[in-house]
């Protein structure tokens, strides 16, 4: 394998659909000097338009860092293992690397990981993680039924493990944002998963969405605002990548629904136009726009 194969000190991973900004890398040979790190974490975009996060992609190039699985490869057990054993540091790095291979149509690589993700599976059925990749790649497939059952399926394996781990409240956003969802299964779901994550922008703004449909307006308008105001540009999780647009176009339709449903149609006019200037092709937003102003002249 490509491990075995490498010479040097410090192995960089990096995946083919991956860019490396040319930045950071002072500060990255500085680091590495040193004899007491066995890792560091990089920021990682994993797709276009998101924020950055933090993933393990640089470590000693040691034979007991090894990849499990078949797809979603990890290192950081090993990683972690021997930090511990070694008492050796895990550093965070300013590098940056984004992934485009989620860019364009992915029918293809749904194809591609369906067999490959039953068959890790198969093997290691409480694997959340694998479990809600599967819903995502059965959804886009059109196998909306498929979808709900690895779901609920990978949340069962989350509600067994305990502490949670980063990606783990992706499949509440899942079963929260599903039509087929009940409401107040979705509240639930809502209040279980912001006690794991309270200060996830993602839970904030499904748990808005929620007081909003049942009208708690002032709480939703509070979140809403408070989405609005945050710079998408400088903003970053260590623990979870966000789409952009929830700070901008997604919050701005959050405040137009708000206003429009207390009557303030001004407001609500400016919010959608708002969110029609982010996104000119939606023609949602640009009706929904006119109604309001219509309503307030």
């Amino acid at each position: 394998m490509g491990l075995e194969a490498a010479r040097g000190r410090w192995i960089l991973y990096i995946d083919a659909d991956e860019r490396l900004a040319p930045v950071g890398r002072e500060q990255v040979r500085s680091l590495l000097a040193g004899d007491d790190l066995v890792a560091a974490r990089l920021w990682l975009r994993p797709v276009t338009g998101y924020t950055f996060y933090r993933e393990y992609r640089l470590f000693l190039n040691d034979p007991a860092i090894r990849f499990q699985g078949i797809i979603h490869e990890k290192v950081v057990p090993d990683i972690k293992r021997l930090s511990e054993t070694r008492g050796l540091r895990i550093a965070d790095i300013n590098l940056y690397l984004d992934h485009v291979g989620y860019d364009g149509p992915q029918a293809h690589k749904h194809r591609r990981n369906l067999p490959l993700l039953r068959a890790e599976l198969a093997r290691e059925a409480e694997n959340a993680y694998n479990w809600h990749h599967l819903g995502r790649v059965l959804d886009g497939l059109g196998d909306r039924p498929g979808a709900l059952e690895a779901w609920r399926r990978s949340l069962a394996v989350v509600r067994r493990r305990r502490p949670p781990l980063s990606w783990d409240f992706v499949v509440y956003v899942e079963l929260i944002r599903a039509p087929e969802t009940d409401r107040s299964e979705a509240r639930r779901l809502h209040d279980e998963v912001t006690e794991l994550f309270p200060d996830n922008p993602v839970l904030r703004y499904c748990g808005a969405i929620l007081d909003n449909e049942t009208g708690n307006v002032a709480a939703a308008l509070e979140v809403f605002h408070a989405l609005a105001e945050t710079d998408a540009e400088t903003f970053t999780h260590d623990l979870t990548a966000v789409d952009k647009r929830l700070f901008g176009e997604f919050s701005y339709a959050g405040l137009g629904g708000c206003y429009f449903k207390l009557g303030r149609f001004a407001e609500s006019a400016a919010w959608y136009a708002k969110a029609s200037a982010a996104d000119p092709h939606s023609v949602e937003y640009r009706t929904k726009a006119q109604l309001a102003a219509a309503k307030a002249g």
